[in-house]
């Protein structure tokens, strides 16, 4: 299990038409199996938010997602 190199965040008022929001990169050094918390600040309106996460490697686990 890896962590991805960025996360992405996209938000979108009717669930088609997306605009990126913000990103978070992953700046750690070792990318093996860790804890890390991506926050991206976000000063948008939306009803629906994707999240895109790049990774390297083979195994991506998301844990918890938290909008406020």
């Amino acid at each position: 299990i890896y962590l991805p190199k960025q996360v992405e965040v996209w938000t979108s008022i009717d669930g088609k038409d997306c605009t990126l929001a913000g990103h978070a990169l992953n700046e750690m050094k070792n990318p093996v199996i860790s804890y890390i918390l991506y926050g991206v600040p976000l000063d948008a309106r939306a009803r629906y938010v994707r999240f895109k996460a790049k990774r390297t490697r083979e195994w991506l686990f998301v844990d918890e997602i938290v909008v406020k």
